[in-house]
């Protein structure tokens, strides 16, 4: 394939990068390099200059991602970063937030899902997380817009999405998404709103029934990813947007 956008993919297992070779050429996407780690991208000829416009970060620990991420956006400032991953924590979902990577999409999910992960980020249309638990594909739009994702039907779980307006949260709601984030439980949320704990669960299954999760976790996710996060992560979303202005 001579045209389509060129890819670096660099992952750990040959098996792994063979298999995603296969699967992206035979769409838009021309794999220019694949490499074994972050550390063999000064030596790579064939991605010199501008570097690639797509680069797939294989399955790999959430914290080396971020690392080589960094590195990535270092050499390559234009480029776009979409990550593989096993298993992200809620820790992680946050971390890979304020990270430089763009889309991140579960190893799990089916070649058609991966394509159109894919094909929204270089869009550029916001950051895409697809969440293995939740078989949501979910894009974090630009700061200051308050949007949610309407999930598309996919193969084997996962899916991509369109835009449209979220459901409107009160005051009091907006508080104990708050307080989830933050890793309180009921009690310490009904204390810091000077409300009972049994008031505390009637808004939380309000809100899981009007944000269309199933549990706590997923309700946490879905904060983070629409702007209701504790204050201290939305100040460091916040300085992370404007540095990248």
């Amino acid at each position: 394939m001579t045209g389509g956008v060129a890819t670096a993919i660099i992952a750990p297992h040959l098996l792994v990068r063979e298999t995603l070779v296969s699967v992206v050429e035979g769409y838009c996407y021309r794999v220019v390099c694949g490499i074994g780690s972050v550390d063999e991208v000064a030596n790579t000829a064939a991605i010199a200059g501008g570097g690639p416009r797509l680069v797939i970060l294989g399955e790999q620990s959430i914290a080396a991602a971020i690392d080589g991420a960094a590195e990535i956006r270092r050499r390559w400032p234009d480029s776009k970063i979409v990550l593989l991953f096993a298993h992200a924590s809620l820790e992680d979902v946050q971390r890979l937030l304020l990270s430089e990577i763009d889309g991140c999409v579960p190893s799990s999910v089916s070649p058609d899902t991966l394509i159109r992960a894919l094909d929204v980020v270089m869009g550029g249309d916001g950051r895409v997380m697809i969440l293995a638990s939740s078989r949501q594909c979910s894009i974090q739009p630009p700061m200051y817009e308050s949007r949610e994702i309407e999930v598309l039907p996919a193969k084997n779980g996962g899916g991509c999405a369109s835009s449209r307006l979220h459901p409107r949260l009160s005051g009091r709601e907006t508080q104990i998404l708050d307080g989830l984030v933050r890793g309180q439980t009921n009690k310490v949320i009904a204390r810091a709103c000077d409300i009972t704990e049994a008031t505390v669960k009637v808004h939380m299954k309000s809100i899981l029934r009007k944000i269309k999760v199933t549990n706590r976790t997923q309700a946490a996710i879905w904060a983070l990813e629409h702007g209701y996060s504790a204050d201290e992560i939305k100040d460091r979303l916040l300085r992370a947007a404007e540095g990248a202005v």
